[in-house]
């Protein structure tokens, strides 16, 4: 999946794909914001976190990446028609790196999740 199709998928496919790569199966959907499903570490039925709309679920995906040895850049809106802006740097070198993955989006935890998606699919290359 290419950065230009995951700035593209709607929020329901975004979640889904974040889910799976996280290692989440069998997938409920109750209604738009609540979903369950297997976790990774095999509990049924648990709660699956809605990444793409919480703050405090998207930045868990943060801590992921920043455990992985990569620094994640949030810069807020300068203004109301301004977007969120994630940018992702391995830590060393920085500077001297692409960053390995971009994504703006409307709200911040949108474009963390865009970014994270990118970074992942990225890095299975």
């Amino acid at each position: 999946m290419t950065r230009e199709e995951v700035m593209t998928l709607p929020i329901i496919e975004l979640r889904a794909e974040i889910a799976e790569e996280l290692g989440w199966k069998s997938f409920i959907i109750l209604d738009s914001s609540k979903w369950i499903g297997t976790s990774p570490s095999g509990v049924f039925y648990d709660i699956i976190p809605d990444w793409p709309n919480s703050i405090e679920a998207a930045w868990k995906l943060v801590e992921n990446m920043h455990e992985c040895g990569f620094h994640v850049t949030v810069k807020t809106p300068f203004n109301r028609e301004s977007l969120y802006f994630v940018k992702i740097d391995k830590m060393e070198r920085a500077d001297e790196n692409p960053p390995y993955g971009v994504a703006s989006a409307e709200t911040a935890p949108l474009a963390i999740s865009r970014a994270w998606l990118i970074w992942k699919k990225e890095s299975e290359k």
